[in-house]
This record gives C-alpha cells, sequence and structure tokens, in this order.
C-alpha cells in the first residue's frame, strides 16, 4: 500500500501544479504556454485551443499504448511485479493517462475568456466556456486515472489475476479509450471555429479539405487500435475466454472504426485508418518484441475489412450521406463476410491461435451480428461528427439496437460451456532457480478441448 500511496501523492501534486499552469495562464501570466500553442497550430492549422491539447493527446496516448504493451509482455516472459512503481512499464502508462488529462486541462483553460470557442462549448463560470472536446478528455482521463491505483488494491484483495480484462484493467482502458472521442469532437469545433473566423479561405478549400481528410481518417485509426486493445489476450496467445470472442472483437472493431473514417473522412477514409493502425502496431511490435526481446503481439490487418467498406461506400454514395443506416447495414454486413474471411485466413498466416473448424458456423454467425452492430454505431458517430441531420424514423433505434446486440454477444461468450467429453490436460513442470523466496518453476501444459487437440 505504500507504493499506492505515493503514486496517488504524485498524481496529485502533478494535478496541483497542472491547474495552477492552467490558471495562470488563463490570467495572462504564463506566456511559454501561449507559445508552445503558436507552434501547433502553425504546424496543424487549427486553433491554439485545440492544436496543443490534440498534439499533447496524441503523444499521452502513444505513451500509454506503448506502456500497455510493455506491460503484458513484461508479465508473459518474467512474471508478476511487486507493485504498481516495481514495473517500468507502469510509468508511461501513468505518464500517459496524466498526459490525456491534461490535454484536456489545456483545451478548457487555453480559451481566451469571454469567447465561446464553439456553438457546443460549455459554460464553466461567468466568461468562461470550455469547449466540450476538452471536457470529455479531461473526464475521460480523470476516470481511466482512478483504475491505477485501483488496480494493486485489487490485486491485494483478491490476487493476481492474469487477464486483460479484469476490472481495474478495464476502468483504465475505457478511460483512455474515450478520449479519443473527445478528440474528435475537439477536431469538429476546432474546424468549425475556423470557418466562422475565415482561416479556411486563407489557407485554401483544397488544402483545407485535404488536411480535414486526412485527420479525419487518422482519428478513427486511433479509434480502431484503442478497440483492438481488448483483443490483446488473444494477440499474445493468453485468452482466458472463449474463442469466438475474437471474431467478436475484431468484427466490432472494424464495424464501428472503419464505417466511422469511411462516413466522416470521405472515401479513404478507412483505408487511413487501416494505414494508421498498421504503422502504430507494427512499431509497437517492432519496439517491444525487436527492441525489448519480449513476446510478440501478433494483430489483425483489418484491410479486407477496410476495402469492403470502401467498395459498399462507392456503390452507396448517396446513401453515405442520405440514408446513413441503409449504409451501415449494408457495410457491416460486407464486414461481416469479407472482413471476417480475411481475419479467418490472417489468422492461419500470423496470429497465435489459427481459428479451427470447430469454430465454425459459431464465430462466423457471431462476426457477422457484431459487425453489423458495430457499423451502426459507427456511422451514427460519423455523421454526428458530420453535423449532418439527425437520423430520423425507426432507423434512429440501429445504434442503441447495436450496443444491444453487442453487449448480447459479450454475454453469450461469457456462458461457458464444457464440452461433452470434459477437458483435460496433460501437465509437466520443472523446477527452476530465480534466486526469489519459494518454490518456482517451469510448466507445460497440453489442453484436449473444444477448441484445442
Amino acid at each position: 500500500m505504500d507504493q499506492v500511496i505515493i503514486a496517488s501523492a504524485a498524481v496529485g501534486a502533478v494535478f496541483s501544479i497542472l491547474i495552477l499552469i492552467a490558471l495562470a495562464n488563463r490570467a495572462g501570466r504564463v506566456k511559454w504556454l501561449n507559445r508552445a500553442a503558436d507552434i501547433a497550430s502553425f504546424g496543424t492549422g487549427l486553433p491554439r485551443w485545440a492544436a496543443l491539447p490534440s498534439a499533447v493527446l496524441v503523444v499521452s496516448l502513444l505513451s500509454a499504448v506503448f506502456g500497455l504493451y510493455w506491460d503484458i509482455s513484461l508479465h508473459l516472459s518474467a512474471g508478476r511485479d511487486e507493485g504498481p512503481l516495481a514495473n517500468p512499464s507502469h510509468y508511461f502508462i501513468l505518464v500517459g493517462l496524466l498526459g490525456s488529462f491534461s490535454a484536456g486541462v489545456l483545451a478548457c483553460t487555453m480559451v481566451k475568456p469571454g469567447v465561446k470557442p464553439s456553438p457546443f462549448a460549455l459554460r464553466l463560470a461567468e466568461g468562461w466556456h470550455a469547449p466540450l472536446g476538452g471536457v470529455l478528455i479531461a473526464a475521460s482521463a480523470a476516470f481511466g486515472l482512478v483504475g491505477f491505483p485501483l488496480d494493486d488494491v485489487w490485486h491485494r484483495l483478491f490476487g493476481q489475476d492474469v487477464t486483460l480484462w479484469g476490472p481495474t484493467h478495464l476502468l483504465m482502458l475505457a478511460g483512455a479509450s474515450l478520449t479519443l472521442i473527445g478528440q474528435a469532437i475537439l477536431l469538429v469545433e476546432g474546424v468549425r471555429a475556423n470557418e466562422a473566423s475565415g482561416v479556411a479561405t486563407r489557407i485554401g478549400p483544397r488544402r483545407t479539405a485535404i488536411a480535414n481528410r486526412i485527420r479525419r481518417g487518422c482519428a478513427a485509426g486511433g479509434i480502431l487500435v484503442a478497440l483492438s486493445i481488448y483483443q490483446g489476450e488473444f494477440d499474445f496467445g493468453i485468452p482466458q475466454f472463449q474463442l469466438v470472442f475474437q471474431p467478436i472483437m475484431l468484427m466490432v472493431a472494424a464495424g464501428i472504426a472503419l464505417t466511422l473514417g469511411r462516413v466522416w473522412a470521405g472515401r479513404g477514409g478507412a483505408l487511413i485508418a487501416v494505414g494508421l493502425f498498421v504503422v502504430t502496431r507494427g512499431a509497437l511490435t517492432l519496439i517491444v518484441s525487436g527492441v525489448f526481446d519480449r513476446p510478440v503481439a501478433h494483430f489483425p490487418i483489418y484491410l479486407g475489412s477496410a476495402l469492403a467498406v470502401e467498395g459498399v461506400g462507392l456503390l452507396m454514395a448517396t446513401s453515405v450521406t442520405r440514408a446513413p443506416i441503409k449504409f451501415a447495414l449494408a457495410a457491416g454486413a460486407a464486414i461481416g463476410t469479407v472482413g471476417l474471411a480475411w481475419e479467418w485466413a490472417w489468422s492461419h498466416v500470423w496470429m497465435v491461435f489459427p481459428w479451427p473448424e470447430a469454430l465454425w458456423p459459431e464465430g462466423a454467425i457471431a462476426g457477422f451480428v457484431a459487425a453489423i452492430s458495430g457499423a451502426c454505431i459507427g456511422v451514427w458517430i460519423g455523421n454526428s461528427l458530420m453535423m449532418r441531420p439527425r437520423i430520423a424514423g425507426a432507423a434512429r433505434f440501429a445504434p442503441v439496437l447495436g450496443a444491444v446486440a453487442i453487449m448480447a454477444l459479450v454475454g453469450y461468450g461469457l456462458n461457458e460451456q464444457r464440452p461433452a467429453g470434459g477437458i483435460t490436460a496433460q501437465g509437466t513442470t520443472e523446477t527452476v532457480e530465480t534466486g526469489k523466496p519459494g518454490r518456482w518453476i517451469t510448466a507445460t501444459a497440453k489442453l484436449d478441448s473444444r477448441y484445442f487437440d
């Protein structure tokens, strides 16, 4: 508990310093923060209150996701750690969460007094309006930060679980992931502010359109990276749950992020998202596995799903803007067939566990439903970010039904049933010397179950 207290005190000190700097900058007593914001604004073309927080958030999330994959690989190769401060990867996660919270605070405090940055800005006090995206980033990061000290408390109370899907882990993952939705909204607010002030006209409509398309596609790619984090147990080959969860999670991620990218960024948006995903996950794998010589985190490609979404977008160009749910159903069906088949084949090329015949047809049906459900949510988000008319009529229930269907699929996956013949294992152990107290062994087990021969 001493490490939990130390870490919590350090976070409290950083919070206090951050708030003091932000308030001093708002009062005009700190100049260097505005200079940094000017540099970020010059490089991105966004207002200062959107440019600098976005840059801070990107760096922070990269730190957090690097720390996460390094953390998992450390546990796989070196065992459990002795506390939250005993593992070097934890520092990257903590810095990433703190940086994400800082990005939200900066967005809320860098707006000039008396200025309303966007029509969606929230009034915090008299003469103080904060961009909605900044508020969501700060709130989501704070939610994730709560999981950091609670994680060690959880392990002290209930033991060292070995699943990525532990409750405190999910607190941190969900908090960090939701900051990307806040960033997307902040981007929309920044672009609208530029349009209102005439900045977009000075830059030029063509350059502005290209920059916005790349930004939006990359934002969708960031969301794809975030949604793929939950697949970590399968990526490293240490799943604690049924294999049917892998196609479900893959299709949910593809359905949400790729349709969002296509609707929000336009043609090529899904491909831009996949490109950013592959570059990010590839770099993380090279660093963690190549530089640090830790276990490899395999990952899906999503290229088949992206091509399917782009193909449907070309065939149903008018539906993307005028009948978004119709496009969502078609794109989701394409992801759930073409995209699922692509990932099924890819599992036999590079994934740890090739999808076996026993997964058919259960995995195909569950994946198809997951893809359509995710697509309804992704299209709804993209349509909202584009500021298009709200989805009306019976179609407005599609995103809600999609969320309910995903929750039902999770419940279905958690309802494990033992095979008729039971589960058997043949195991061997070998004692190893570690220099640590207690008896340490290396165990090898061969399982005979529903999915493994």
